[in-house]
């Protein structure tokens, strides 16, 4: 097959260049992942395949961190995958991204996504898969200012997911509602562990009355924006980690406890 005879891999001088052509098998005859500029030359190819993206499957920074995608956007291309895999099993699937190294990263953390939560693979394995183009892979990182002095690996967030779904945390979310609260426009609400921990946007007090507040692009949300959803959450505890913006009577007159641990 002509498929399998293209090359996998990159020269320094295109490592940070959206024109780089890669087509890397993730598993042979079946799945593989291209970059754009690849993918042009296989729709003229005449063996039946299909390209797909998901281009807007973007990691939006607050600062200068780089991350990994969110749960809703896992959850849908794994299921988009798995349904393409069983639909048309005699199909070469190609997973096309940008040549830029943070679309390659994400795009080849989807796949593992794929291999360790549908077909079950251990996450080194699912790592040796990418090894021939793994100094294209960049670490991800924390949104705080200056050098990282931690890296968060590919290994590390599969290794996550698998034990996620050892303890059935997965099945647990509802994606319509993650999504929603995902919405920086609805609260920034994030489920970590379910009924037991989540993240969330610091609230700021504002003007009596007021839910929120659009202020420089941004929205700014009151205490008292949280407390019906917290209630249906089941939050009894609340923990600030930044400067005290807030006063904590807001949440503890509906029986929330406020604990300040700020992050230096």
């Amino acid at each position: 097959s002509c498929m399998d005879e293209v090359f996998s891999g990159t020269n320094q001088n295109e490592m940070h260049d959206k024109s780089v052509r890669i087509f890397h098998p993730v598993i042979v005859d079946e799945i593989y992942l291209a970059t754009n500029l690849f993918a042009k030359e296989l729709q003229n190819n005449d063996e039946k395949i299909h390209l797909f993206s998901m281009s807007d499957m973007v990691y939006v920074p607050f600062s200068g961190e780089f991350g990994p995608l969110n749960l809703a956007d896992i959850h849908r291309f794994v299921a988009t995958l798995k349904d393409w895999r069983c639909k048309f099993a005699d199909i070469k699937t190609v997973y096309c991204v940008n040549g830029t190294k943070t679309e390659l990263t994400n795009g080849i953390f989807l796949l593992g996504c794929y291999l360790t939560m549908s077909l079950g693979m251990d996450p080194q394995k699912v790592w040796d898969i990418f090894d021939s183009i793994s100094h294209l892979v960049l670490p991800y990182r924390d949104a705080s200012f200056g050098e990282s002095d931690f890296n968060l690996e590919l290994v590390d967030c599969w290794s996550a997911l698998v034990r996620a779904s050892e303890h059935n945390w997965l099945a647990e979310y509802d994606m319509a509602e993650y999504a929603h609260y995902d919405n920086p426009l609805e609260g920034d609400i994030h489920s970590i562990i379910p009924s037991k921990l989540i993240a969330f946007k610091g609230p700021q007090t504002i003007a009596a009355g007021q839910l929120y507040e659009d202020r420089d692009r941004r929205r700014i949300f009151s205490p008292q924006f949280y407390l019906d959803p917290f209630d249906d959450m089941g939050v009894r505890t609340v923990v600030r980690l930044n400067e005290r913006e807030y006063d904590d009577d807001e949440f503890e007159q509906r029986g929330v406890r406020c604990v300040s641990l700020e992050f230096e």
